[in-house]
């Protein structure tokens, strides 16, 4: 039983070349909101003078930085904290990296794209990574390029791409972007464990065991027999029914909701029910990454905050002068640090110093200054 996962792409807003949305290298607009240039590994050297110098790629972690930086043959040098990388030809590649949590990776570019026209030209956003899921978003719009009319990509430069790569961010027969990475998913199993439940743990007959979801429920319930776990909880067989769905959430004013995904609620609740899925590893998971549509972000009333430079969420945060201004005057302006540390037993969550919630001015002096969380805050107001 295979699980696909997520795809990263590349998109170019004007630029460049590989495999994320391109957008414009600096200069002039386009229909596109940004200026079209030339082909892969010589746009940047073709733009004309009057555009920017600077390449900007946006990413969400620094594995296509990582991929570019140590295998792209024009590199020439790159900056000892990694935040650029410039060329052969003396073009200048800016990294800007924004973590993915809570939405923050798209939030930003979108910040930045809606900005595009009125952005200085060696600020404009050149390529930026998408992944499968939201990939429509940013394909179907004014800011991703033609890979092929607009930026000069060949079907040769293509071919060795999955046609169900090109088909995830094409719009009308034109494709907006490229792939540099297929990743196919999948359940991983510990080979003890399907020896004790299976009789052997050979991969082929293993496979055998798992060809249907017939099986996959039968071996479910002989590993719930031995005292093991099918699943780490419900979004783990997610993504099998999600990306196989036959029509779009919406279609006109009609919302569909598709049979795969009512049979991913139906096995959700049956597994569930059975204990057939972990859900204190769920919970776990939990204390760390909300599941979507569950996050406090999702009521407009909280925001995360990062150190000057690269945008972070880490812990390290705290160590900084902006953490220490936001402590003393959050409340000034009615937000609260969300999830303290030392309270992750009542509130549930870790230790987030970037994470402030909105409460108004005079509930968040008084949970500030009493060192309270929001939840003991609430159960002092109930009484």
């Amino acid at each position: 039983m295979r699980k696909i996962s997520r795809r990263n792409f590349l998109l170019a807003s004007g630029a460049v070349t590989i495999s994320a949305a391109l957008s414009a290298c600096g200069g002039s607009s386009s229909s596109t909101g940004a200026a079209s240039s030339a082909a892969a590994s010589s746009a940047a050297s073709a733009a004309p003078a009057a555009q920017g110098k600077v390449l900007n790629i946006w990413c969400w972690n620094d594995e296509f930085q990582g991929r570019f930086n140590n295998y792209y043959p024009e590199v020439a040098s790159i900056a000892e904290d990694k935040s650029t990388t410039t060329l052969k030809d003396g073009t200048v590649v800016k990294w800007t990296i924004n973590a993915n949590e809570n939405n923050n990776y798209q939030n930003k570019l979108d910040e930045a794209l809606l900005n595009q026209d009125s952005a200085a030209d060696d600020d404009k956003v050149d390529i930026f990574l998408i992944e499968a899921d939201y990939a429509l978003k940013y394909v179907d719009s004014d800011y991703a390029l033609d890979v092929k009319a607009d930026i000069g990509l060949t079907d040769a430069d293509l071919a060795g791409q999955y046609q169900y790569t090109k088909d995830i961010v094409s719009v009308d027969g034109s494709q907006r972007g490229t792939t540099w990475q297929a990743t196919p998913g999948l359940f991983a199993y510990r080979r003890s464990i399907a020896k004790e439940v299976l009789g052997t743990d050979d991969p082929t007959e293993v496979q055998s065991h798992l060809s249907d979801w017939d099986k996959f429920n039968e071996v479910a319930a002989q590993a719930y027999a031995k005292g093991y776990k099918m699943l780490s909880g419900f979004d783990d067989a997610y993504r099998t029914f999600s990306n196989n769905v036959s029509a779009p959430w919406v279609t006109g004013t009609t919302v569909t909701v598709d049979e795969n995904l009512m049979k991913w609620v139906d096995q959700t609740k049956e597994y569930t029910d059975k204990g057939y899925s972990d859900l204190e590893a769920q919970k776990v998971g939990g204390t760390i990454v909300k599941r979507p549509g569950f996050s406090e972000h999702n009521c407009g009333l909280a925001m995360d905050v990062g150190g000057s430079g690269d945008y972070t969420l880490e812990q390290t945060f705290a160590n900084t002068a902006a953490y220490t201004w936001l402590m003393e005057h959050c409340a000034d302006y009615g937000f609260i640090l969300r999830f303290p540390e030392g309270k992750e037993d009542i509130t549930g969550v870790i230790y987030e110093p970037w994470h402030y919630r909105y409460v108004g001015v005079e509930a968040a002096r008084y949970i500030m200054d009493n060192d309270l969380c929001l939840e003991e805050y609430l159960a002092q107001v109930k009484k």
